[in-house]
């Protein structure tokens, strides 16, 4: 009865240890998905327009507005939304932009545009900044 039992473990350690090694030997692992909440806001900004551009955060409720980037005509950029203007951005669940060419006295103000974590809005500078567009963009 000894030598049955004997046999009965090395099978089971030999079919564990490849067990083990096939899981190993696949390439595969397991990534966990990332919380929602956890995911960036990203604006990716198209310049249309014959002017470079200064971009701005503008707070939905009050206080100052944040100079993001300035983008060069006829260029694209993705701007990651960080700090204190993604924890504004989460918490009213909104973003709203001011583009402003250089040299210029006017800009214009989009309207606000609803994200949730992990969204990346697109905004196009167009010729004529009143057909200026922003857009949930796909990633």
């Amino acid at each position: 009865m000894a030598p049955l039992n004997k046999l009965f473990k090395i099978t089971l350690l030999i079919g564990a240890a490849a067990a083990a090694g096939g899981c190993a030997s696949a390439g595969t692992s397991f990534t966990p998905v990332d919380h929602p909440g956890s995911q960036p806001i990203a604006l990716r900004v198209r310049n249309n327009n014959w002017q470079d551009v200064r971009i701005y955060f503008v707070p939905e409720h009050g206080g100052g507005q944040v100079r993001l980037a300035t983008i060069g005509s006829f260029t694209s950029r993705t701007i990651p939304l960080r700090g204190r203007i993604e924890a504004r951005v989460r918490t009213s669940g909104a973003a709203r932009f001011l583009i402003h060419p250089i040299g210029f006295r006017q800009g214009y103000t989009t309207e606000p545009l609803f994200v949730r974590p992990g969204d990346e809005m697109e905004l196009t500078v167009g010729h004529r900044l009143i057909f200026s567009t922003l857009i949930l963009a796909s990633r």
